[in-house]
């Protein structure tokens, strides 16, 4: 599984993610990412950002229905 470690907001994301009341739907996102599967494969190319994010997109597809 994933293990996010460190959050880095530029241009003001935090200011705004406070002032919106956003903080919620943030830590959801850091929880469907973390708790999503994320396998290395051997094979050239498998492990590039657009692999990744399929499976991140599936995650959140599952979690569909709780949003």
């Amino acid at each position: 599984m994933p293990k996010l470690v460190v959050s880095h907001p530029y241009d003001g994301a935090s200011q705004r993610i406070r002032r919106l009341g956003l903080q919620p739907l943030v830590d959801e996102v850091f929880q469907l990412v973390s708790n999503s599967r994320l396998l290395v494969f051997e094979a050239k190319d498998s492990n590039g950002g657009a692999a990744i994010r399929k499976m991140i997109d599936a995650q959140f597809e599952k979690a569909a229905g709780f949003w």
